[in-house]
């Protein structure tokens, strides 16, 4: 039987959980997390989604109904609406091993189960400040970046403005991670996914308990810091990104809040909070690398280009076996995976004109090792930028794990160039700045560029088994 390397610091914190809950049995202080999105259906109708991510130590059961409000300035009252349960929700959502018994099951392993509620509103008017807000008691007992947060109600809003266009709110695809170890790097991607294409912008911001009112954070913490890191957790507000390395053993929130915009204009935003418990623990987290094996996590192409790269998986337990999945991030593309008991994943996606766009399409890709009782998980994003840019495609082009050796001299030249190469080199072309091809033939035909004027240009070197690099060089 394969030694346990569960997250051992968990087991005093559930017994400071139990003791705190039996005190207090009058209150639901259930709230692990929770989110607000909201979908448009046609007309001034929407279709808002709650998400309540429940810690299955608490002593009562998810509630039936939820309760929403909408507000704008122009309204006299507030609107509320029932929220109504989703048949089948409940599910949990924390990746634990065959043979733990969690919470949720009467166990001993702390776990969180998803709740769903949705209800249709029908909005009066065309307003530049709706707000959609759910109120919960209340937050999960523990929590040691804040300051009595088990006594406070969670406050999850979107907001939207449909002056001038219709919009639905991004959806988040990728499920919270509740459990992360100490003094190792942790990255971890929520996956929104905008179907109108809008472009996306990421904060961290204050976990709330009402409208405009902050749980109050213990010193030394803040919605920017939640957590005890160093480097200290940053967020990237354009990917959407979050990383940490945790140096102490803490439960703390985090929101995330990602902002929307078309043409300029803010439509709208929507929340996630979840609640984060990190300390020491023996598993070694898996990781995946950059396209193609690099630390490069973005693409440029041209449109019509068959794109297609690896992600490579690794983990320090060489004996555990990982699971690589990604979020269907991009509806037309493919991703496969092959290869145990570290896969590699292989995307590709045929681009075409219509696709030619500023912002760039985003998927992530999820690893998860086997380890009892948690599984190890990490999630990465990636992105593909489809432009007309030659400067971005001959820069950015990143090339395959294994690239044979290629020195390419002098750099800058004044016309002749010298390649050499560990494998026989089949084609070369070279590319002016503006992404003409001004050579294509083999190695001795086209490496000379004596008669081109000076500026910057891009080496495309393929070599006879298929491999690919490309290489900057400057002509005096």
């Amino acid at each position: 039987m394969r030694t346990s390397k569960s997250l051992t610091f968990l087991l005093s914190a559930l017994l400071l959980l139990f003791n705190f809950i039996t005190a207090h049995v009058s209150f639901a202080t259930d709230l692990a997390g929770s989110q607000l999105t909201y979908k448009y259906l046609g007309g001034n109708d929407y279709r808002v989604t709650y998400v309540l991510y429940r810690d299955c130590y608490a002593p009562l059961q998810a509630p039936v109904n939820e309760f929403l409000t909408v507000n704008s300035a122009t309204l006299t009252f507030p609107l509320s609406y029932t929220m109504n349960q989703i048949a089948g929700t409940g599910n949990e959502i924390l990746c634990v091993c065959p043979a733990a018994v969690t919470t949720c099951a009467g166990g001993l392993v702390t776990s969180i189960q998803k709740w769903v509620y949705e209800v249709d509103v029908t909005l009066p008017a065309q307003c530049p400040d709706w707000t959609f807000s759910v109120r919960h008691c209340c937050f999960s007992y523990g929590v040691t970046t804040g300051v009595n947060v088990h006594n406070n109600y969670s406050y999850a809003e979107a907001r939207l403005n449909n002056t001038n266009s219709n919009n639905s709110s991004p959806r988040f695809t990728n499920e919270p991670v509740i459990s992360i170890c100490q003094n190792q790097d942790y990255h971890y991607n929520n996956g929104l996914v905008d179907d109108e294409g809008d472009s996306l912008f990421y904060l961290l911001t204050p976990v709330l308990q009402n409208e405009n009112q902050s749980i109050t954070y213990q010193p030394g913490f803040s919605s920017q810091q939640p957590l005890t890191s160093s480097p200290q957790v940053s967020l990237d507000p354009v990917t959407g990104d979050l990383f940490i390395h945790s140096t102490a053993t803490e439960k703390g929130l985090i929101t995330y809040t990602v902002y929307e915009f078309r043409n300029g204009m803010l439509l709208g935003s929507a929340t996630r909070t979840i609640m984060i418990v990190t300390g020491p623990c023996t598993n070694q987290m898996p990781v995946l690398s950059g396209i193609n094996g690099t630390n490069q996590y973005s693409n440029y192409v041209f449109p019509g280009t068959n794109v297609c790269f690896d992600i490579y998986s690794n983990d320090a337990d060489a004996a555990q076996l990982l699971t690589l999945t990604w979020n269907d991030g991009i509806q037309a593309a493919t991703f496969t995976t092959a290869g145990t008991p570290h896969p590699t994943g292989t995307f590709c996606w045929q681009t075409s004109l219509s696709d030619l766009r500023t912002l760039p399409y985003d998927f992530t890709a999820r690893i998860a090792d086997d380890n009892c009782d948690y599984n190890g998980v990490q999630i990465y994003s990636y992105h593909i930028f489809v432009t007309l840019d030659s400067a971005q495609v001959w820069l950015n082009a990143p090339v395959r794990n294994g690239q044979p050796f290629i020195s390419v001299s002098p750099n800058p030249t004044k016309g002749p160039i010298i390649i050499q190469s560990s494998e026989i080199i089949e084609r070369v072309k070279i590319f002016n700045d503006v992404g003409a091809c001004i050579r294509n033939g083999r190695k001795e035909d086209a490496a000379d560029i004596c008669t081109e004027p000076p500026g910057i240009y891009f080496l495309e070197i393929t070599s006879e088994s298929g491999k690919r690099s490309v290489h900057k060089f400057i002509k005096e």
